[in-house]
């Protein structure tokens, strides 16, 4: 697998999938008021293929085990949109002998990543919902929960909290796809202030 060009195609996308978003919303409020649901998922998916996009380019550049990647995160939601989560709650660290990355001085293991996976990390937890609830009728809680039953404001909340953090993942993609191939990176930290997101390296 050429994780360069896996990068570059998910960047793609996210991309596509964030113009698809705000597609449907600006449908919204003139016939057809069910698609609010559909553009928070198309948003949400934005933000996931952007996330598997900074999966990716760090294995591109050697900072992330191909076979970790493969085995606990790639088939899982919440486990690609971790990297948000690691990056903007203290960053990612690499340990170069390991080839593994730490995360608030914790190893990013196939254990971590297993709690991950189980649904045990809040935001994460609250991004899968923000997505099905979008895609599907819910009949869990006792009455019908539809995609359409969103107001406006509501699904342009969230469509933007979840295009503005794609657009997180995308700066953290093209800052790694940019960097020479010999050139080590120790660690990526992402930070936001007022309305933009900064993307620094320790």
């Amino acid at each position: 697998m050429d994780y360069l060009s896996a990068a570059q195609a998910c960047r793609k996308n996210a991309v596509g999938h964030a113009h698809v978003a705000y597609l449907l919303r600006g449908n919204a409020g003139k016939s057809v008021d069910e698609v609010l649901g559909y553009a928070v998922s198309h948003a949400c998916l934005a933000f996931e293929e952007a996330c598997k996009a900074a999966w990716c380019a760090l294995i591109a550049r050697k900072l992330f085990s191909r076979g970790l990647f493969r085995s606990e995160v790639y088939l899982w939601h919440q486990a690609k949109t971790f990297l948000f989560v690691a990056l903007t709650t203290g960053g990612i660290i690499h340990k170069p002998q390991e080839n593994i990355l730490q995360v608030n001085g914790e190893d990013l293991s196939a254990e971590k990543l297993k709690k991950v996976k189980r649904g045990l990390v809040r935001a994460t937890a609250e991004y899968e919902k923000d997505k099905q609830a979008g895609l599907y009728v819910d009949l869990g809680n006792g009455h019908l929960c539809l995609p359409s039953d969103y107001t406006i404001e509501k699904a342009e909340g969230l469509v933007y909290r979840y295009v503005h953090r794609m657009a997180a993942m995308l700066a953290v993609t093209d800052l790694l796809l940019a960097t020479e191939p010999e050139e080590y990176v120790p660690g990526i930290t992402v930070t936001e202030a007022d309305g933009t997101w900064n993307i620094t390296r320790p």
